[in-house]
């Protein structure tokens, strides 16, 4: 058994992150995009390259290749943002539309999956002591060295969801 807390982490990333792949293998989608075509769809159907960047805690060069995967997949369009054309505007198509409930329902079965066994009580205790791990190694604790990203703000709509 493993008790190293960064350990127990990474594996049960990796056994998530795997999970979803095959849960999404039918729609042609991958974890990273399904949590790109989510976020869009929590935010009314459109937002900035940059916003999804923020939201994904990853590189630019990295979002440019989820986009351009969706887009070929029909999922996502991109078009230049006309206040500030150096961005880009990415929004859901008629395709992702029909798969948000579809995707809602994955999302929450998954989430139900990830906390069989524990008390609702427990549940919130896990997302408040994740919330703290997440700060801890963000650079948001002022006694930790600052890292490279910081935690995206929740929108009170994806709580919900």
């Amino acid at each position: 058994m493993y008790d190293d807390i960064g350990h127990l982490i990474k594996i049960v990333g990796e056994r998530l992150k795997y999970q979803a792949d095959i849960r999404l293998k039918e729609s042609g989608l991958t974890m990273s995009q399904f949590q790109t075509m989510f976020f869009i769809h929590t935010h009314g159907g459109a937002v900035t390259q940059k916003e999804i960047e923020t939201h994904l805690q990853v590189s630019h060069p990295t979002v440019v290749g989820i986009i351009s995967r969706m887009e070929k997949k029909g999922f996502l369009t991109v078009e230049v943002n006309p206040d500030d054309h150096r961005g880009r505007i990415v929004r859901t198509t008629e395709k992702s539309d029909r798969f948000r409930d579809e995707s809602i329902r994955q999302k929450r079965q998954a989430e139900q999956e990830l906390v069989r066994g524990f008390t609702p009580e427990e549940a919130v205790e896990l997302r408040r002591l994740l919330h703290k791990l997440l700060d801890n190694v963000s650079g948001n604790n002022p006694d930790t060295i600052p890292a490279k990203t910081i935690r995206p703000n929740q929108t009170q709509k994806e709580e919900q969801l």
